[in-house]
């Protein structure tokens, strides 16, 4: 709750409205590829970005050093991630065809208490994902 209010809010809303501007510069709003810009942008920009700040501000407020930090990174930064892309892009893409700007972070704030479950049970136990998601080895 104290990361979603004092980090997370205050970025997201800043970061739709200006994905908004920038993406209107390069697509007609409304059109397919103004959605494509905005769900990419969030996939490649956004998604790391936030999360990486998630395992940071989560591991300082448990009163964990560097080291812990980076090696729970290390190991649950990429699966996490990937798990997030996978949940959140079809949902992106329906956010940025369909809800206007002023009411996006209100609908992506309703979805992100799920996420914030799912992202403290990966913080407490580490993640096991489901065989799709893990790169299988040449030697299997």
């Amino acid at each position: 709750m104290i990361y979603a209010s004092l980090v997370w809010t205050p970025i997201a809303a800043n970061w739709y409205k200006a994905l908004e501007r920038v993406v209107c510069k390069v697509a007609v709003k409304g059109t397919a590829k103004f959605v494509a810009c905005k769900v990419a942008s969030e996939v490649v920009a956004f998604h790391p970005v936030s999360l990486a700040a998630y395992f940071v501000c989560l591991g300082l407020a448990q009163g964990d050093g560097f080291a812990a930090i980076t090696a729970k990174a290390r190991r649950d930064f990429l699966p996490t991630l990937k798990m997030e892309v996978a949940l959140w892009t079809p949902l992106d893409v329906c956010l940025f065809a369909v809800v206007p700007v002023p009411f996006q972070l209100l609908a992506v704030d309703s979805g992100c208490f799920l996420e914030s479950v799912a992202l403290s049970w990966v913080n407490a136990n580490g993640l096991t994902l489901p065989s799709c998601f893990v790169r299988r080895s040449s030697h299997q």
